[in-house]
C-alpha cells in the first residue's frame, strides 16, 4: 500500500457575530476575520469594505502576483456577492464600485509548521507589498452582482 500526504489549510474565524451597523470598521472586521483572510493567505486577493449607498457596495481590492492574469470584473462579481450574502446588512446590494491596487509581491502567506523560520521573511515581503501600493488605484471595476 502506498503512503500518502495530504496537506490541509484551516482557517479559524476570528470575525465575530454579523455586523450591527454599516461602518467600515465593523464590516471589515466581520468579512476578512471570517472569510477573506483566507483567500490573501492562499489566493493573493484581499477586499476591503469602503460604503455602502443606494444598493452599491463600494470596496478596496489588493491582488498579488499570484492572481496575475484573471478576468477581473469576474474575481470582483465573486467578492461583491460574497458581501451580499456573508454580510446581512448588505443582502440588498445590486451593483459594486472597486478601487484596484496590484501588489508588487505577496500581500498574504501560509506557513507550513515544518516552515516557522520563513515567517518572519513573508511578513516583511508582505510589509514591503503594502507599503509600496501608490495613492491611487490602478484600475476602476463597477458591475452588477448576480
Amino acid at each position: 500500500m502506498d503512503e500518502k500526504t495530504v496537506s490541509v489549510q484551516l482557517f479559524m474565524p476570528n470575525g465575530g457575530p454579523q455586523p450591527l451597523q454599516l461602518a467600515p470598521d465593523a464590516i471589515n472586521h466581520y468579512f476578512i476575520g471570517n472569510f477573506a483572510k483566507q483567500w490573501a493567505m492562499r489566493d493573493g486577493y484581499l477586499p476591503t469594505f469602503l460604503s455602502y449607498e443606494n444598493g452599491i457596495i463600494q470596496f478596496k481590492l489588493v491582488t498579488d502576483p499570484r492572481i496575475e492574469g484573471v478576468f477581473w470584473i469576474r474575481l470582483c462579481k465573486f467578492i461583491a456577492y460574497q458581501y451580499k450574502t456573508k454580510v446581512a446588512l448588505l443582502k440588498d446590494a445590486t451593483k459594486f464600485e472597486v478601487e484596484h491596487y496590484k501588489a508588487n509581491d505577496i500581500i498574504g502567506f501560509t506557513v507550513d509548521i515544518e516552515d516557522t523560520e520563513k515567517l518572519s521573511e513573508y511578513s516583511i515581503r508582505q510589509k514591503a507589498a503594502y507599503d509600496s501600493l501608490p495613492t491611487s488605484p490602478h484600475l476602476l471595476h463597477k458591475g452588477t452582482i448576480e
